[in-house]
């Protein structure tokens, strides 16, 4: 009786010390058009543990596959480090029953592609071990956003059948609209102060909304939902 008493304490110890320390999610994919600045995917480590010094953690880059071109920066809890290969590591703090972001991010520089990473996470003074892997997609962009003038809008967004455009003008100008992929897919006619985009049997996901007035082109973003 004493012998098993003393394996469900042992056990007991085991279970704590295991789950001192997690890392959620651990795996996942993240993606973005290739103009964004950075493709992010975050991670929470929480620190459960009961022992006060064990509060020291180390992250280290093993496996990076980028695209030429692409960067890779990774951010924990007191710093962030751009430009990073296979070995890179770092020291970080995360103190008890603390929970903080671990962030890596693929820096695409306007390049479409496929990334992945892998870092490994462990405490200084524990046994906590863990790995985040991550698979990054950056899309083209044909179509280049550019900053909304102050008399250009449009709602809803997202939008379902309807989409209205707000632009004053005289002349007769031509609103196009392109999907992820840089691909024209519809043409309108605008004049006056506003008009109506039928976009309901357009499949769900983002567009791009493009015009030229004189020497401005006017290029936004919009969300088709059901």
């Amino acid at each position: 009786m004493k012998r098993i008493f003393l394996l469900i304490i042992c056990f007991s110890i085991i279970s704590l010390t295991a789950f001192a320390q997690s890392l959620n999610p651990r795996t996942g994919k993240t993606q973005g058009p290739n103009a964004k600045s950075s493709i992010d995917f975050v991670s929470t480590l929480t620190n459960s543990t009961s022992d006060v010094a064990d509060s020291m953690f180390n992250w280290q880059i093993i496996e990076l596959n980028l695209v030429s071109g692409w960067s890779f920066q990774m951010c924990d809890t007191e710093t962030c480090l751009s430009n990073l290969a296979v070995g890179a590591t770092s020291n970080f703090k995360l103190i008890k029953n603390g929970v903080g972001e671990m962030k890596s991010s693929f820096i695409p520089n306007s390049i479409a592609g496929n990334g992945s990473v892998k870092i490994l996470i462990k405490s200084l003074k524990s046994t906590f071990m863990d790995t985040i892997s991550v698979n990054g997609h950056a899309w083209t962009t044909a179509v280049k956003e550019i900053k909304q003038a102050k008399d250009v809008s449009f709602y809803p967004n997202p939008a379902k059948d309807v989409l209205t455009i707000r632009y004053p003008t005289r002349e007769n100008i031509n609103i196009e609209i392109f999907n992820i992929l840089g691909v024209k897919i519809r043409t309108f006619n605008h004049i006056g102060f506003e008009t109506e985009l039928k976009i309901d049997d357009l499949q769900n996901g983002i567009y791009f909304i493009r015009f030229k007035d004189d020497a401005k082109i006017f290029s936004r973003s919009f969300t088709k939902i059901q």
